[in-house]
C-alpha cells in the first residue's frame, strides 16, 4: 500500500513542488498586479472614476484567467522531451503526483492569485481613493460574485472553475508545445462543431420534439444540466491527466 500512497512521501512531494513549480507562477501574478495598477493609473490620468462593479468584474476576470493558465505555467515541463525527466524521476507514485498536482492547481495557485489581486487592489485603495472607492465597506471581498453579474456564489460557479482547471491540467499533460494556444484552438473547434451539430439536429427535428426537449430542460433546470456537464468534464479530464502522468513518454 505504501508503494501507492505514502503520506510522508506525499508531504515531501507537495513541499518540493510548491517550492519548485509554484514560483514559476510569479510572472503571472506580476502581470495581473500590473494590469490592476494600469487600471488605477488610467483613472488618475483621465480623471475617470471606475465603477465598483466594473473594477471587481476585471478582478474576477483576471482571477478566472489565472486559474485557467495556472497548470500550464506550474507544470510546463512535466512532459517536455528534454526537461521532463526531472518530473518523471521524482520519488513518488503516480497517485501521489496526481494528487499533488490536483492540490496545487485547484487550491494553491487560485489562492495566491486571489490574494495577489486583493492585495494589489487594497494597496492602491490605501494609496489613493481616486477611482477605486468601495473597498472597506463590502465585507467579504469576493470578486467571483461580481464577475458573474450579481449571482451569488453557488455550486455552479465552483464546479465551472474546477472544470476549467481540470481541463487545463488535461491539455497540459497532452500537449508538449504551445499548450495554451492549442488548448484555446481546441475549445474554439469544439464550440464551432457543437453549434453546427446542434443547428443541424434542430433543423431536422420536428417542432413537437423541439418543444418537448425545451420543456424537459426547463423542468430539469439549466443550472442542474450545466453542473452535470461540468462534472463529466472534470471526471474525464482528471482520468486522462492521471493516465498521462502514469504513461507519459519522453
Amino acid at each position: 500500500m505504501n508503494e501507492i500512497f505514502d503520506f510522508n512521501r506525499f508531504g515531501k512531494l507537495v513541499a518540493y513542488e510548491c517550492g519548485s513549480y509554484v514560483p514559476r507562477f510569479t510572472k503571472v501574478l506580476v502581470t495581473m498586479a500590473c494590469i490592476v495598477f494600469a487600471l488605477w493609473i488610467t483613472t488618475v490620468v483621465f480623471n475617470n472614476t471606475i465603477g465598483f462593479l466594473g473594477r471587481k468584474s476585471l478582478l474576477g476576470f483576471l482571477f478566472g484567467i489565472s486559474c485557467f493558465i495556472g497548470p500550464f505555467v506550474a507544470y510546463k515541463y512535466m512532459n517536455d522531451r528534454k526537461k521532463g525527466y526531472a518530473y518523471a524521476m521524482l520519488p513518488a507514485s503516480t497517485l501521489e503526483k496526481f494528487t499533488s498536482m490536483l492540490l496545487i492547481c485547484m487550491f494553491v495557485l487560485p489562492m495566491i492569485s486571489y490574494i495577489t489581486l486583493v492585495a494589489s487592489d487594497a494597496l492602491l485603495y490605501l494609496v489613493s481613493m481616486c477611482g477605486v472607492g468601495g473597498f472597506i465597506d463590502i465585507g467579504v471581498y469576493n470578486p467571483l460574485v461580481i464577475y458573474f453579474d450579481g449571482y451569488s456564489f453557488s455550486i455552479s460557479i465552483a464546479v465551472s472553475f474546477m472544470a476549467s482547471i481540470s481541463m487545463s491540467m488535461m491539455f497540459n499533460s497532452i500537449f508538449r508545445k504551445s499548450k495554451i494556444i492549442k488548448t484555446i484552438l481546441v475549445y474554439m473547434a469544439v464550440s464551432f462543431v457543437s453549434v453546427i451539430l446542434v443547428s443541424i439536429i434542430a433543423i431536422n427535428l420536428s417542432h413537437d420534439i423541439l418543444y418537448r426537449i425545451s420543456d424537459f430542460i426547463s423542468d430539469f433546470g439549466v443550472e442542474k444540466l450545466m453542473n452535470i456537464c461540468y462534472l463529466l468534464c472534470i471526471a474525464v479530464s482528471l482520468y486522462v491527466t492521471y493516465r498521462r502522468i502514469e504513461r507519459v513518454n519522453y
